[in-house]
Order: structure tokens, then C-alpha cells, then sequence
């Protein structure tokens, strides 16, 4: 059995945080409000991602960990 590179969740939020944030570039969009979420292994082998990647990220991590992790997506009254 494999061995874990992350001991805690500390580590994998440490992890996480260390990943450049790159506002992603959306195509087709519509007055800005449509985007493709990036896989994992495309966050990870690029090294960057923007807030939903980054948050899925460390939701998955802290799931490894047995942690009761949720991501919730939502916006402003306004928008």
C-alpha cells in the first residue's frame, strides 16, 4: 500500500495554497457568466487554477482525510 505524500490537512491546505491562481479563460461565454470548471490532473499537471478549482481541490483532499468537506457554488442577489 501506497504511503501519503500529505500527513495532514494542514499539508494538503498548505498544498492547495501553493497552487498559482489564474483567473481561466472561458470560450463562448455569454456576458461572462458561463466557464468550464478544469479537471484535477489538468490543475495539478498546470499548477494553477482559479477559486472553484482550487476549492474542489482541497474538498477532495480533505475527503482523503475523512473530513465532512462540501463545496457550495452560488451568487449575489445581484448577480
Amino acid at each position: 500500500q501506497a504511503g501519503r505524500t500529505l500527513r495532514s490537512a494542514g499539508e494538503a491546505a498548505r498544498f492547495v495554497g501553493l497552487i498559482e491562481y489564474e483567473r481561466l479563460q472561458t470560450l463562448g461565454a455569454t456576458a461572462g457568466r458561463s466557464e468550464v470548471w478544469a479537471d484535477m490532473h489538468t490543475v495539478l499537471a498546470s499548477r494553477k487554477g482559479d477559486v472553484e478549482e482550487h476549492s474542489v481541490l482541497l474538498c477532495s483532499l480533505l475527503l482523503g482525510f475523512k473530513f465532512e468537506a462540501y463545496c457550495a457554488i452560488g451568487s449575489t442577489i445581484s448577480g
